[in-house]
């Protein structure tokens, strides 16, 4: 889902290396919720995903002025200056981070081994729902101009349509489904540390939408689920992934 987001970055010609920062907003927002005693999950994804659009919207506001290596790098920094507070702060486990538990949908669990399945269900249906959403989007007035930002942003604004807001509008979008597979990522996992925040989670979000394209919304998931699968098989083969693709850091 996080990919997907960038995807629609790519599409207009701008390579996030700091999308992570959304990502791990969107868990944070939603442990330091759990903390305060909400444990429902819709309330997570809702309130995680507002929280990180929240920011998106501050941060996006001057981001958006730059373009190419700039954007790229200015995502990154961004990313990291939050990565680097976590680190500091001993409240939030510092480097180590802390565990959910408690969670559930309704009166379902979320966790543990009777949260399996409804979790797998709630992520699968969450993520189809925003792969339709971007593709309508796509389709859209604004999803055009987004393609056409990439050739010559000059024409763009013949046409009418403010680049700038159009960049702010596609952040905003990307930051949110980050932001949202933030959340489900926490609840899944069931702990959330500093390195979802880090610069590698951001390349290995930019490496699934390289490895899928951006011919259509499904490559997300294909790109996705590629680097998952040779993932799994490296650590199997070698017991240390960094041998064979970036991964988080250790």
């Amino acid at each position: 889902m996080a990919a997907l987001g960038l995807m629609l970055l790519l599409r207009g010609g701008l390579v996030s290396f700091g999308h992570a920062l959304y990502f791990g907003i969107g868990a944070y927002a939603a442990g330091l919720l759990v903390l305060s005693g909400i444990t429902e999950f819709l309330a997570l994804a809702v309130l995680g995903t507002l929280a990180t659009l929240l920011v998106a919207v501050i941060l996006g506001a001057f981001v958006s002025r730059y373009r190419g290596i700039f954007f790229g790098l200015l995502s990154m920094a961004l990313s990291m200056v939050f990565y680097g507070l976590l680190i500091k702060m001993q409240s939030l486990g510092s480097s180590d981070g802390f565990n959910l538990g408690g969670i559930h949908l309704l009166s379902i669990p979320m966790q543990g081994t009777a949260g399996q399945v409804p979790t797998y269900l709630m992520t699968l249906v969450l993520s189809v729902l925003a792969a339709i959403g971007i593709d309508k989007f796509l389709r859209s007035r604004y999803g055009l101009l987004t393609k056409a930002l990439r050739d010559n942003e000059l024409r763009v604004e013949y046409l009418g349509q403010s680049v700038r807001q159009l960049v702010l509008l596609n952040y905003i979008i990307a930051a949110g489904l980050a932001g949202l597979a933030g959340v489900l990522s926490a609840v899944a996992v069931g702990h959330i540390g500093p390195e979802m925040a880090y610069w590698s989670t951001s390349g290995e979000f930019v490496f699934m939408v390289i490895l899928g394209g951006l011919g259509h919304v499904a490559a997300a998931f294909i790109g996705a689920g590629v680097l998952s699968a040779v993932q799994a098989v490296a650590y199997a083969a070698v017991s240390y992934t960094h041998l064979t693709l970036p991964t988080k850091r250790i």
